[in-house]
């Protein structure tokens, strides 16, 4: 018998409240839940492991989404023994330069993603993103939570998740230059937002989650900051991107890009200077060199965008509600890393 089960398909059932709401009590449970799948597919979600009660919210998610999931499967308890977030996007660079893993950048995740070579499904997997590459073909990748290893590459399925319409958003006009003082007082201001490890709620911002969903922090915290009355602007840095983090456990974090808020603040002798709001990644605002600085890549580059921009170098925009929304997968994130390896921040240097 094999050790484990693959299914990557589709939900076809809602779970019910009192599992969603048990969070780490799941344990509690007399009974494990069954979650049932396309192709009359089924497993169900181990009581006992810590990390289930983050994995039913994210399955309720990807259900309410009409989007895909990947399980491995213990073949003899029918347990869930990983869960990982299949995602659609497109191959912005592939370094082949490691002798043991090839580096990936997509569109869709500023982290970077690794394919090992000695991966069973290697010159497959490969094909397809040199081909998806080169032709600007969308694919479905699925990578490990957390660690970003890939483990599946498909060409997209026509019906991915739900089509969701964009409405309105305000305008694009920056506000003039804000003090030093204001900057940081918008800076806490949206920094207070942040979420608890292992208790995230609906409208927190996972700054400390820094592996992924930057571009969605960024859109998060402009609403904010609109919301008071300031309009920011946003900057993009692509790059081999090394950041120090104590919210991992690897006590860093590799990006291919990254995306920030900023805004224009006044100075006591001078112009005014563009600075950065991060709190994934800074204490309080920054200049622009500082920030790059911090992300390990002197040959990396800066390219500005007004805010509205959502996706990939300000590809496309979204509503507050679809970015909160979209949002909801890295709060989940979170709270599946506080249940495996404790909630940060880590044992650093």
């Amino acid at each position: 018998m094999p050790d484990k089960k693959i299914f990557l398909g589709k939900i076809t059932n809602a779970l019910p409240a009192n599992i969603l709401e048990a969070g780490a009590a799941l344990k509690s449970l007399p009974v494990a839940h069954r979650v049932t799948f396309e192709q009359n597919q089924s497993a169900l979600l181990d009581n006992s492991n810590p990390r289930s009660g983050a994995w039913a919210k994210m399955l309720d998610l990807l259900h309410h989404d009409n989007r895909p999931v990947y399980v491995e499967i213990d073949p003899k308890t029918e347990n869930i023994t990983r869960l990982c977030v299949p995602m659609s996007t497109k191959v912005v660079a592939i370094d082949t330069s490691d002798k043991k893993e090839v580096f990936i950048t997509f569109d869709g995740s500023h982290a970077r993603h690794s394919l090992h070579r000695d991966n069973p499904d290697f010159e497959k997997f490969s094909g397809l993103l040199t081909y998806a590459k080169s032709a600007g073909t969308p694919l479905m990748v699925t990578a490990t939570m957390h660690e970003f290893e890939i483990i599946d590459v498909r060409l997209l399925p026509p019906a991915f998740g739900k089509e969701i319409a964009i409405g309105p958003i305000h305008p694009i006009v920056p506000s003039v230059a804000v003090s030093p003082a204001k900057a940081i007082e918008l800076f806490n201001m949206v920094n207070n937002h942040t979420c608890t490890p292992c208790h995230s709620t609906s409208n927190c911002i996972p700054y400390k989650y820094p592996y992924d969903g930057c571009w969605i922090r960024a859109h998060l915290m402009s609403f904010l900051m609109i919301a008071v009355g300031v309009t920011p602007e946003k900057v993009w840095i692509t790059g081999n991107l090394t950041a120090k983090s104590k919210n991992v456990p690897q006590c860093a974090v590799h990006w291919g890009w990254h995306v920030a808020p900023t805004l224009l603040v006044t100075q006591h002798i001078g112009p005014a200077v563009r600075m950065v709001i991060d709190p994934s990644l800074c204490t309080g605002p920054v200049t622009e060199a500082v920030w790059k600085s911090l992300q390990g890549d002197i040959h990396a580059t800066l390219t500005p965008s007004t805010w509205t921009g959502y996706h990939y170098l300000a590809a496309g925009t979204a509503t507050q509600a679809q970015a909160n929304n979209d949002m909801q997968y890295y709060r989940i994130h979170l709270d599946d890393l506080c249940a495996h390896y404790g909630p940060p921040p880590y044992n650093c240097p």
